[in-house]
């Protein structure tokens, strides 16, 4: 992934295009440095919107216990869509015309998300 426009704050705070950078600090390199591709969102029994979101499943699970929650782990991909992703991945496959509108797309999950539930902290 290329990208071009994306900047950089340097350390002494100026910006810098990343195209200007050395090779090993451009953004195509970041995944073989660490940067995730995927994070841990939980959303609480009964809960509207996620109330937590995490970088390692470890630290999400641990979050959990200490509060002793109930809800729901999953595991959401990085700078795509649900809907994107599982389509890409032959986890979902469109076949109505519905399954292409702002509305279907807006509220998609899929299955196939790597998720765990848990009671009162712990997986169910």
């Amino acid at each position: 992934m290329k990208i071009a426009s994306l900047h950089y704050r340097h350390r002494h705070q100026k910006d810098i295009r990343s195209d200007l950078l050395p090779k090993k600090c451009r953004v195509e390199n970041w995944k073989f440095r660490g940067i995730m591709d995927f994070t841990w969102i939980f959303n609480g029994e009964n809960g509207r919107f996620a109330s937590a979101v995490f970088t390692e499943l470890s630290l999400a699970e641990d979050w959990v216990r200490t509060h002793k929650l109930t809800g729901v782990l999953t595991k959401y991909p990085i700078n795509t869509g649900v809907y994107d992703w599982a389509v890409k991945e032959g986890m979902f496959n469109v076949k109505k015309e519905e399954h292409t509108s702002s509305l279907f797309i807006g509220k998609f999950t899929s299955a196939g998300q790597e998720h765990y539930h848990y009671e009162n902290g712990e997986r169910a």
